[in-house]
């Protein structure tokens, strides 16, 4: 708002009483970072862990770290209930 308000000389306040009523200011579009699992590696995991592979070998597979792998696997429903899809 305060960009906004610079470029037309105006204060923040009289900025947001113009652009809310119609929204507001979009959000930028959310990305996942460069380092985050793709789907594929989740897809390999859940493949992983159906045939009974240890974590240790999953993470060797997918050249990752075993706490990367441990961690996901813990945060998305654990050894017996982990799915890639709903990862």
């Amino acid at each position: 708002m305060k960009s906004i308000g610079r470029l037309f000389d105006r204060g923040s306040s009289s900025i947001f009483s113009v652009i809310s009523p119609a929204g507001g200011i979009r959000p930028a579009e959310r990305r996942r970072a460069p380092k985050a699992l793709s789907l594929s590696e989740r897809e390999e995991i859940s493949r992983g862990l159906s045939t009974q592979c240890s974590l240790r070998s999953i993470a060797r597979t997918l050249g990752r770290s075993p706490s990367t792998i441990s961690r996901e696997v813990r945060r998305n429903g654990g050894l017996a209930c982990y799915r890639a899809a709903r990862s």
